[in-house]
């Protein structure tokens, strides 16, 4: 393999990394869609409460999601 090649893959992997760390960045379109359901486990994990209101759509989606899953 000559340098060339070594040298567009690892400017391809550096790049994949990279793009994948600006995901993470706050205020990105990314992290708008995954810190809400980020904070919604959070909140199940540490309050344990299926029925605080900020938590019950997730519980219940879940619920959902359970049973539709068993019947098939």
């Amino acid at each position: 393999m000559n340098f060339y090649k070594k040298y567009i893959i690892i400017y391809n992997i550096y790049n994949f990394f990279k793009d994948l760390r600006s995901l993470y960045k706050p205020y990105t379109a990314f992290s708008f869609f995954f810190f809400p359901c980020a904070i919604n486990m959070y909140g199940i994990i540490k309050f344990n409460n299926s029925d605080y209101h900020i938590n019950k759509s997730v519980t219940d989606a879940n619920a959902y999601m359970k049973r539709t899953a068993q019947e098939k």
